[in-house]
C-alpha cells in the first residue's frame, strides 16, 4: 500500500507539461495559432507565466515613434520566451536583419529569409519581421517600421524545422497586432 501512495505522489510525465491557454498569455498571443505554436517551441515546464509589457500609450489615430510592447514567457522561474515590437525608423532590411542577429554568428549562419513585412528572418531559436508602418512625414523623422523579434531561451523537444515554422507563426501573430495598435498606416504585408 505505502509504494501506492509514493507512485501517486509523483506526477507522471504527461502531468508535468502545464496547459496553456488563451486566458493565460498575453494578449497578442492568444489566438490558436499562437497557443499551438507555443505549445510546439517551449520545452516542458509544471507551470508557465506570462508577463505582457503595456503598449506605449499612443492616440488611437496617431503613429508613435515610441511604439513599444513585450511579452515575456516563463517555466518554472525560467526566461523561456520573448517577445518585442518596437518603432524604429525604417532602414535597409540587411542591416536590420544583421542587427537583429548581430553577435548571434552561429545562429546567423543558420537563419533564413521567409515572407514577412519588408524581411522576415527565422532559424530554430529566433525569428524577426521587419514590417512597414508609417510613410516618411506621418512622423518627425523619416519613414518608420515595426521591429518584431521572437527568442527561444529554452527549446523544446522538436526538430529545427518545427522550432522555425513556430516561431515564424508567433512572429507573424505578434507583428499584426503591433501593427494594428501602433496605429500603422502602411500595410503590414504580413
Amino acid at each position: 500500500m505505502a509504494a501506492g501512495i509514493v507512485y501517486l505522489s509523483y506526477p507522471s510525465r504527461a502531468d508535468k507539461h502545464a496547459p496553456i491557454s488563451a486566458s493565460d498569455v498575453c494578449k497578442p498571443l492568444s489566438n490558436d495559432t499562437s497557443i499551438a505554436a507555443l505549445k510546439q517551441v517551449l520545452s516542458e515546464q509544471s507551470e508557465f507565466s506570462f508577463d505582457e509589457e503595456p503598449e506605449a500609450s499612443h492616440l488611437p489615430t496617431e503613429v508613435s515613434d515610441s511604439y513599444s510592447t513585450s511579452c515575456f514567457i516563463r517555466g518554472d522561474q525560467n526566461l523561456l520566451l520573448s517577445v518585442r515590437a518596437r518603432m524604429m525608423r525604417a532602414e535597409p532590411p540587411d542591416s536590420w536583419a544583421r542587427e537583429v542577429f548581430a553577435g548571434r554568428d552561429d545562429e546567423a549562419g543558420r537563419a533564413s529569409r521567409f515572407e514577412a513585412g519588408t524581411r522576415g528572418v527565422a532559424s530554430p531559436i529566433r525569428a524577426a519581421a521587419f514590417i512597414p508602418c508609417a510613410p516618411k512625414g506621418k512622423i518627425p523623422g523619416g519613414s518608420y517600421n515595426l521591429s518584431v523579434v521572437v527568442s527561444l531561451k529554452k527549446r523544446g523537444d522538436v526538430s529545427d524545422a518545427q522550432s522555425r515554422d513556430g516561431l515564424i507563426d508567433l512572429v507573424t501573430s505578434f507583428g499584426k497586432h503591433a501593427h494594428k495598435n501602433a496605429g500603422c498606416t502602411l500595410p503590414s504585408r504580413i
